[in-house]
């Protein structure tokens, strides 16, 4: 037997073996689904004898991919792993396109990649021309719907009459744009693809006989569409292996279906199914309170996770009177620990349900010296500066890229007016080439002639394409378009340093690729390779710092203290939660953070927090009683109950339970917190701050869910 497979536990095996037909592996956290995975990947090669280019392994984050396939490289070795197809969802669909997007008209494969900023930009643009108000109607919202329907989670019909007829209008607007300027946004990737491969089946069955096995991680967050990509790929060969976890299903706000895994079992029947319970990471304590929690989701593969490893110490919910107490206790026990030389700071994560959740925390490490990393904020190549410099390159590949040009051309400054932008929009609409749009254009002599030195600068930038290694080229874009320049005098030594570090970590990034065939070729591939990058590739590099993350963000990580902070209502479970889908997703957002702790794990919560200018009482989260632990209060230290502490009373008159929605005559319409002392602890939705209502009030009544 193969070294690889005998690290693997008895159902981990099956799994890996089972490779004919369709299969569904329910992995839960910390199972060691990617070593699964890839060993089933090195099985189907070793022992199957399955060329390597006949295996598609899709996953959601260039990080995931990129771990995935330096597993490869050890298990079946450099040249294999290189004809594996390991991909993003994204990188394939853009892989594909390509190969194969000039099967449809006006469009070219070297097409450019736009990102969600850039998309909801565009869309104010089409307003604009639309002569539609962007402060009635908001870009951003529109940006929203014109994804969600290419992403077939909407249509057009779930809007009203007034914003059906303007969504549908922008939308045509915008998508005649993004082929005008050869341009392609996040959602295009996956809808064009699925596009071509439903209306060539020529190209289908290249592809399916191509990819006769494909396997999927983390299944539970791929969006309708994407089920569909994997459906119709799969649908001949049938020989697809899901890794999922409707455990760890949270992302339904950027598009995620849970469901697409009920799909799965019932579009591919006679699928195996496998479920990994044995858990590798947290000690039983820790599991014993995960496992307690998500038991009261009821739409759910049943599993309960368990482990060899040790039973650890108890969780305990730490309760304080305030949100900055909270602070000075959590950072309070870090500091302790440190000196005590049980951890390092890089051991402990502080996990909370909203960025805005941070800031006390932040405040308390900046105050006691201790050092830490918000892993939040803005995207390294999102930042301005990264985003002009890209786009002078991609200007200099092609200099008729309207999209890159109309990004640069007045940084730094050059005195180009929106009025002449649009003047010269128009006229490359007609010939799809800058310099005649600038010849052609109805323009004063002097801003034709800064146009016109503007683009004999990129074009000489593009004759030493080939002649300078890549870093002295990137160097050269840096100081001829003056960029350097103006950095150099930013008045704010700060944001001066800071976007200068930006710059040589840009350069850093262009300087490690490597060289393909030409020096443009490599430098369009490390275009679409960043274009790609999302907020969820998250890089952390191993410094001694205590991280702080939003719960969301810590999923697929893993730190060996974990603080779980803020657990109130109106947190988590948000105000926004008010159906029983919403709870359940809360409900598996907490199960997440919980799970990424793997020898301690605290859980705190605040009486009251400063909230919307002022301080506000709090109700600890509902999930906390369902977690089974005890409490540690800041007041006497003493342990008890959670069952002890203050709660709804139960024995109340009224049929309205904790969750429901009310309306009240002078209110309207909330949902109910719980119920204290006779009262009803209700959020109304006009309201930021929680009411009591008596029970039985005569202006308040049950809503029909």
């Amino acid at each position: 037997m193969k070294e690889y497979l005998k690290k693997l536990n008895s159902k981990q095996l099956l799994a890996c073996k089972d490779t004919e037909g369709p299969s569904l592996i329910i992995a839960g956290a910390g199972s060691g689904k990617t070593r699964v995975l890839t060993s089933r990947i090195a099985y189907l090669i070793d022992e199957c004898q399955v060329p390597p280019s006949n295996i598609l392994a899709i996953t959601f984050t260039n990080k995931a991919a990129k771990e995935m396939n330096d597993r490869l490289i050890n298990l079946v070795g450099e040249i294999n792993a290189s004809h594996i197809t390991c991909k993003t969802f994204h990188s394939f669909c853009a892989w594909f396109l390509r190969r194969e997007i000039t099967i449809l008209k006006n469009r070219k494969r070297d097409f450019e990649i736009i990102d969600d900023d850039e998309s909801e930009a565009l869309v104010k643009e089409c307003m604009i021309k639309l002569e539609m108000d962007t402060k009635v109607i908001k870009p951003k919202p529109i940006a929203n719907s014109i994804s969600m329907i290419k992403a077939r989670i909407e249509t057009l019909n779930n809007y009203s009459d007034f914003y059906r007829e303007r969504i549908e209008k922008i939308m045509n607007l915008y998508n005649d744009t993004l082929i005008k300027n050869n341009l392609l946004d996040f959602d295009d990737l996956n809808l064009i693809t699925i596009e071509i491969l439903e209306k060539h089946p020529d190209i289908l069955e290249k592809y399916q006989d191509r990819f006769r096995y494909i396997l999927v991680d983390e299944f539970q967050d791929s969006s309708n569409i994407q089920y569909d990509l994997i459906s119709i790929l799969g649908n001949k060969y049938r020989n697809v292996f899901i890794v999922s976890d409707e455990d760890q299903s949270i992302y339904s706000f950027r598009g995620a279906n849970i469901k697409n895994i009920r799909k799965f079992m019932r579009d591919f029947d006679g699928y195996n199914e496998h479920i990994l319970d044995q858990n590798y990471r947290s000690t039983k304590e820790i599991l014993k309170c995960a496992n307690a929690l998500i038991k009261h989701n009821k739409e759910r593969i049943e599993k309960s996770l368990w482990t060899d490893n040790k039973d650890g110490d108890s969780v305990y919910l730490f309760e304080y009177d305030s949100d900055k107490a909270e602070a000075r206790g959590v950072v309070e026990e870090i500091m302790k620990n440190v000196k005590d030389g049980n951890y390092t700071y890089k051991d402990y994560a502080i996990l909370y349900r909203n960025n805005f959740l941070s800031r006390n925390f932040e405040n308390e490490l900046i105050s006691k010296g201790v050092p830490y990393r918000v892993y939040s904020g803005l995207s390294f190549y999102k930042r301005m500066e990264v985003k002009d410099m890209l786009g002078y390159i991609r200007l200099v590949i092609d200099p008729n890229s309207f999209h890159s040009f109309r990004r640069v051309i007045n940084s730094p400054k050059r005195g180009i007016g929106d009025t002449t932008i649009k003047k010269l929009e128009k006229a490359y609409d007609a010939t799809h080439n800058i310099q005649d749009a600038i010849n052609f254009s109805d323009l004063y002599q002097s801003t034709r002639e800064t146009l016109n030195g503007f683009m004999a600068m990129i074009l000489s930038l593009k004759e030493r394409i080939e002649k300078l290694t890549i870093r002295d080229f990137f160097t050269e874009v840096y100081e001829k378009t003056g960029y350097k320049k103006f950095i150099s005098e930013i008045e704010d030594r700060d944001e001066q340093l800071s976007r200068k570090q930006n710059i040589d970590e840009l350069l850093n990034a262009i300087s490690e690729i490597e060289s393909l065939s030409s020096n443009e070729e490599t430098l369009s591939e490390f275009l679409q390779s960043v274009s790609l990058i999302t907020d969820l590739d998250m890089e952390s590099k191993d410094a001694n710092h205590v991280s702080l993350i939003t719960m969301h963000s810590s999923k697929g990580l893993e730190y060996k203290n974990v603080f779980a902070v803020g657990l109130e209502d109106d947190i988590i479970p948000g105000t926004h939660s008010s159906s029983q889908k919403e709870f359940e997703e809360e409900r598996r957002l907490l199960y997440v953070c919980l799970t990424r702790a793997m020898e301690h794990l605290f859980v705190s919560c605040s009486s009251s927090r400063y909230k919307f200018g002022s301080m506000e009482s709090s109700l600890p989260s509902r999930f906390l009683k369902e977690l089974d632990i005890e409490t540690k209060t800041e007041k006497d230290k003493n342990y008890r109950s959670f069952a002890q502490r203050r709660e709804p009373v139960k024995t109340v008159v009224g049929d309205i339970k904790t969750g429901e929605r009310v309306y009240h005559e002078m209110y309207k319409e909330g949902t109910v917190l719980g119920q204290i002392e006779g009262f009803y602890i209700i959020r109304f939705d006009n309201s930021n701050a929680p009411k009591k209502v008596i029970v039985n009030h005569p202006f308040l009544k049950k809503l029909d869910q």
